[in-house]
């Protein structure tokens, strides 16, 4: 299948200087997209996906920055798809980005999607500021930091008309949630209730301010 590997790409204010690898000729639509160690700053979209917006592609992020991007949805990324498409994220960091309706840092919409081992801090929307899962099959959240996320739920879960009863606590383990001014995680329909395995303290992160830049920020503890 048609795959294409950003490496090593900083997108700021929409321009992009790149390695790009496209393993065939140009297609109208990408099967596998991989976006690793790359940076996308201050990024604007009218619509969806300030930063960058998928449609029904296997997605793989790994080590990316994703800062004060803004759009009506997905502001940092919005990944779109099918109960056949996976969007995997690992080790991004989210930081200050801002949706005017749903998912500041990262929307989910009719994907599966694997999340995992990543920090949402500084973000906002109505719905979701940290990330928002709209219709999403199956997804599972995990080992994620969310905090000082400072207008909308940390985390809003918008179910598929079949899962409206489902209680969607167990795809919600081992996060740390910290001040996020409404909700730390939020289900519109069905139950959410973060179990033992979630903690709640300080994160004490090395630096952070939310103040428009990520280059004074060292989001480890």
């Amino acid at each position: 299948d048609p795959t294409c590997i950003l490496v090593m790409c900083d997108i700021f204010s929409g321009f992009c200087m790149a390695e790009v690898q496209v393993t065939k000729e140009a297609p109208e639509t990408l099967s596998n997209l991989k976006i690793l160690t790359s940076d996308f700053i201050r990024n604007s979209s009218d619509e969806d996906g300030g930063a960058l917006s998928t449609e029904g592609t296997q997605l793989y992020a790994l080590r990316n920055l994703w800062c004060d991007n803004s759009a009506q949805d997905g502001a940092g990324l919005q990944a779109n798809g099918d109960s056949e498409d996976w969007a995997t994220l690992n080790n991004n960091r989210f930081v200050e980005n801002a949706a005017s309706n749903r998912g500041g840092g990262l929307r989910i919409r009719q994907q599966n999607a694997n999340i995992v081992n990543n920090t949402f801090v500084g973000n906002s929307a109505i719905q979701g500021a940290g990330a928002h899962f709209a219709s999403a099959p199956v997804f599972y959240f995990q080992n994620n930091l969310v905090s000082w996320n400072p207008a909308g739920d940390g985390v809003y879960v918008n179910p598929t008309e079949s899962d409206v009863a489902v209680d969607h606590s167990s795809s919600f383990t081992y996060n740390a949630w910290y001040e996020n001014v409404t909700e730390h995680a939020y289900a519109s329909s069905g139950t959410l209730t973060l179990g033992s395995t979630n903690i709640f303290e300080h994160p004490l992160l090395s630096a952070y301010s939310n103040d428009g830049n990520c280059d004074n920020d060292e989001l480890w503890q």
